[in-house]
């Protein structure tokens, strides 16, 4: 009978010390730091907005109700940012160096694990070297959501995405995730833009410019072709209009531009033509980023840039450096 009592209380001892079912917790030190914030969102729904976490005497801890998988990322005080993956009635604990953050260990969970080996594994590696881990982390676990979040970083956040290939690799996890919900809304966006990928041809669009002119693809099929997005109300956007003004002078007539233009009223979009002088066609529905221009080119960004030679697409471009960059190239 003793033996059976402390057997009970020591389940109920360890019961006390885990995460309820529902509920997610990190908890987690740092050298170095012995007071500031945290900040934590979710990628994918499982958290609401931003929340703070408070750091006191170098420790820190967080719970939030979790009911399924999800995806959570940290902000560090030097903006820097990590994913945490949370799951109903986990916790992971978090040991940190301030100034050596690469470091990072997170334990509790395997996909945690997973993800601090492969953190360490690329710390020093270049961009394309940490690009070639990635792919091969996804093929040697593809039932791991780290997979979900390496294919966001690094084949889909970059200058030039490969949207076949991200699309394969969701497609290869899929298969070993089905109940994943962020990765089934990642292909969903995803697959469609394949057709987007370098070397595609250019989409059989059609319709009327903001002075009612006809805009077909057989206008702007030949030569050099900048399809670009911007707003009035984006100063980046404005920015990126300024430099098509100048390559356009500077091509001696040779560059054929569109502008989709992304106001709520087309009013805004030729009032802001004149005053700056843009003579190139200007479609502007009123849909913003849901027009049937900005759907037929597979765009959901402002400003964006697609350069076109003879109708197949070259670059697809949302880093307004990299724009100036690739127009600099084309007509120094």
């Amino acid at each position: 009978m003793k033996q059976l009592t402390c057997f009970l209380f020591l389940i109920l001892a360890l019961a006390g010390c885990g995460t309820s079912s529902g509920r997610f917790k990190i908890e987690g030190r740092f050298l170095h730091i012995n007071q500031g914030e945290l900040y934590v969102y979710s990628l994918d729904g499982g958290i609401d907005g931003i929340d703070t976490i408070k750091i006191q005497g170098g420790r820190f801890a967080y719970e939030v109700p979790m009911e399924r998988q999800s995806v959570l990322m940290i902000v560090f005080p030097n903006f820097s940012e990590q994913p945490i993956f949370a799951a109903s009635g986990k916790s992971v604990d978090i040991k940190a160096d301030a100034s050596h953050l690469k470091e990072m260990e997170v334990t509790g969970t395997d996909d945690n694990k997973l993800m601090t080996t492969f953190r360490k594994q690329t710390a020093n590696a270049s961009p394309p070297e940490q690009i070639r881990y990635a792919e091969m982390f996804i093929h040697d676990h593809p039932e791991s959501p780290v997979g979900v979040y390496l294919v966001r970083k690094y084949f889909l956040q970059q200058p030039v995405v490969n949207y076949p290939k991200a699309s394969g690799l969701l497609a290869l996890m899929a298969a070993k995730q089905p109940d994943n919900n962020y990765l089934s809304w990642l292909r969903r966006h995803v697959d469609p833009l394949k057709a987007m990928s370098q070397g595609a041809a250019m989409p059989n669009f059609k319709g009327t410019d903001v002075y009612g002119k006809p805009v077909r693809r057989d206008d702007y099929a030949k030569g050099t072709t900048i399809i670009s997005t911007y707003a009035s109300w984006d100063y980046q956007g404005q920015d990126v209009q300024r430099m098509l003004k100048d390559a356009l002078g500077r091509s001696h007539g040779a560059l054929k531009l569109l502008s989709i233009c992304a106001d709520a009223d087309p009013k805004q979009c030729t009032e802001y033509m004149k005053n700056n002088d843009i003579t190139w066609q200007n479609v502007c529905d009123g849909n913003m980023l849901d027009g049937s221009l900005m759907r037929a080119f597979c765009i959901g960004s402002v400003p964006e840039v697609l350069i076109y030679n003879n109708g197949r697409l070259a670059r697809k471009i949302n880093n307004p450096n990299t724009i100036r960059q690739e127009i600099n190239k084309l007509y120094p």
